[in-house]
């Protein structure tokens, strides 16, 4: 009887956790669907999220471009102090890291979000200086190289090593 019984509460189961994987499958699968394509970021942290084309450039493209840059920026400028600022490049505002240019803001993206062109500059500036600081390598200190497996080895010296032959004369 045990054996019938467990057969009936697996078969039981089985339908509850089928259902149960489609609906964390089916959500899981809407969740990346609706994902924002303008957000720059990493690990849930949001730099900067671009509302609009611009320059020529689709939403998904210059996303790719600011992603880029990021990289780069997070892989060779300074992320304890990152130096984030605003200089106007032919009458728009474009936020540099560095000497890395990252992104220029344009009349449409201030009006999709209902403000300046300056004002939302100063606003991406400071949520990319937050960004780096809290996503630069181990929080803004630069993680040292592993050691080669080389390294690893243990190293024979003194009496143990053998002796080195003598070149022929």
């Amino acid at each position: 009887m045990k054996h019938s019984l467990a057969k009936v509460i697996a078969g039981r189961m089985a339908l509850p956790s089928a259902i149960a994987l489609v609906i964390v499958t089916a959500t899981l699968a809407a969740s990346v669907a609706q994902a924002d394509p303008g957000e720059v970021g990493l690990n849930n942290h949001v730099a900067l999220r671009i509302r609009t084309n611009a320059a020529g450039w689709t939403i998904v493209e210059r996303r790719t471009l600011v992603d880029q840059r990021l990289v780069h920026v997070l892989s060779y400028e300074n992320t304890i102090a990152p130096e984030v600022r605003v200089s106007d490049v032919r009458g728009k505002p474009t936020i540099y890291v560095g000497d890395c240019k990252l992104i220029t803001v344009y009349p449409q993206d201030a009006a999709a979000n209902k403000t300046t062109m300056e004002k939302l500059a100063g606003i991406w500036a400071q949520r990319v200086a937050d960004f780096i600081k809290a996503s630069g390598p181990a929080h803004g200190k630069r993680i040292p190289s592993a050691p080669s497996p080389d390294d690893q080895r243990p190293k024979v010296r003194g009496p143990e090593a053998p002796p080195v032959p003598a070149p022929p004369a």
